[in-house]
């Protein structure tokens, strides 16, 4: 999903992505119109994916809940935008897929969910 970013390849991004995706009030079609403009707009050169942890995994609920943190740096260069996100999976078919995602900030307030620029 990291390479799909930074390849501004948002079709491709979204085979990652469940038919029920909701984030706010997103749903998945709406989040594909934004995440094209934003990969547009940023011109995002590297995203880079760390700490990566699976909080629960259930092959039986269909349900998969992850933690990791994000670094995202423009082409441009300069200092990365960071982020915490814990993201919700389900499984269909044979995949896993994308349903949910909360985002927070690495720093201070670890608990407290932000709101990314340009998904709001």
């Amino acid at each position: 999903m990291a390479d799909a970013v930074k390849d501004g390849k948002v079709d491709d991004l979204f085979t990652h992505v469940s038919k029920d995706f909701r984030y706010k009030e997103l749903d998945r079609d709406a989040l594909h119109q934004r995440a094209q403009l934003v990969m547009e707009w940023n011109d995002i050169g590297n995203v880079q994916i760390s700490a990566f942890r699976v909080e629960e995994l259930s092959r039986a609920k269909k349900f998969a809940r992850t933690w990791f943190r994000v670094s995202a740096w423009a082409k441009g260069g300069g200092d990365p935008y960071l982020f915490v996100t814990q993201a919700d999976f389900v499984l269909e078919g044979d995949q896993w897929k994308l349903k949910t995602m909360r985002f927070y900030n690495p720093v201070v307030d670890h608990d407290k969910e932000i709101d990314i620029p340009g998904l709001r």
